[in-house]
């Protein structure tokens, strides 16, 4: 995916697909359409995308925007089924961290952080990440986050 920015309006490209944003006035939910091999979407290829102002309890196969001043607090859902992704998109100025619940993990590279006091968190306004839950742990397929 790429993404880039012209004053208030994001262009989103997956593959051959172009999906705008237009951040003056975001709806609170916008449909993204990714291709059905894209590497950041559910099985079918749509992968539902919310803008976020408060702290969210995330769904499986939905990405976020969290768009305010204020850090916006996410958690993963309760019971995911293996393959289950979810995605945060950076882009408020207050940044985001994913609190972990305890009995969670996610790992990426060598590394892994483990609920309740393990976070994923962005470090700069754009920062984004793709977790996929298998078996017991999320995976971070893709980050420009902060890990602790």
């Amino acid at each position: 995916m790429a993404v880039r920015y012209y004053d208030n309006m994001s262009v989103l490209w997956q593959g051959p697909q172009r999906v705008n944003v237009n951040w003056t006035n975001p709806t609170p939910q916008t449909s993204v359409l990714w291709g059905a091999a894209g590497p950041a979407g559910p099985p079918g290829g749509a992968l539902p995308v919310s803008i976020a102002t408060t702290n969210t309890t995330m769904a499986a196969n939905n990405g976020y925007y969290p768009n305010s001043a204020s850090k916006i607090i996410f958690q993963f859902p309760v019971s995911p089924a293996t393959g289950s992704i979810c995605k945060i998109f950076g882009f408020g100025s207050g940044g985001w961290q994913l609190d972990l619940r305890s009995g969670e993990t996610v790992a990426w590279d060598a590394n892994t952080t483990s609920g309740p006091a393990g976070t994923v968190y962005s470090v700069n306004t754009y920062d984004g990440a793709t977790f996929t839950f298998i078996g017991t742990v999320w995976h971070m397929d893709s980050t420009e986050a902060g890990f602790s």
